[in-house]
């Protein structure tokens, strides 16, 4: 994939520190400015990211599936749709975009500790925990920890685990 050059990456930058600053609004207008590298991973993963900023979820779905075609050896799409999708409470469908890719990503944790969050949703509360395990067993314990402690929807997980 090409690296950006000016001055594009002036334009990605400076939507990313307008991201940063919580103000995804001057951080689209700075974006809409890269006009030839639309479809690169990093321009199409800070659109998501701006769409998530403002729950904008349906053109977040539509942004990751674009880069989960385009840049299918991305887990961030992967991550990115899923999670989108369970934003708009589908969590069902969510489960169902990660599910088939996880053997291809085998050290993204953050996948697994999903896939516990959209089973303990759909109800299924001992696949949430062995998801979970496997998050563990390749993720760091102390930020999964601190992540399970919080974490709304694994609530159900955690009052089973009492």
């Amino acid at each position: 994939m090409k690296d950006l050059e000016p001055p594009e990456i002036h334009f990605v930058n400076a939507a990313q520190g307008w991201l940063e600053l919580n103000n995804p609004a001057e951080a689209q207008a700075e974006l809409d400015q890269v006009t030839d590298f639309k479809s690169h991973l990093i321009v199409m993963d800070l659109q998501w990211r701006i769409y998530a900023a403002i729950k904008a979820w349906e053109k977040a779905v539509d942004t990751a599936a674009e880069t989960t075609t385009t840049h299918p050896n991305a887990p961030f799409g992967w991550i990115h749709l899923a999670y989108a999708l369970h934003e708009m409470q589908k969590p069902a469908e969510a489960y169902e975009v990660l599910k088939p890719v996880l053997d291809r990503f085998p050290k993204e944790w953050l996948m697994r500790y999903n896939m516990a969050c959209y089973a303990v949703q759909m109800g299924r509360i001992d696949e949430g925990k062995s998801w979970l395990a496997r998050a563990n067993e390749i993720g760091d314990k102390k930020e999964l920890a601190e992540l399970f402690a919080t974490d709304p929807d694994l609530a159900p997980l955690r009052k089973a685990s009492r």
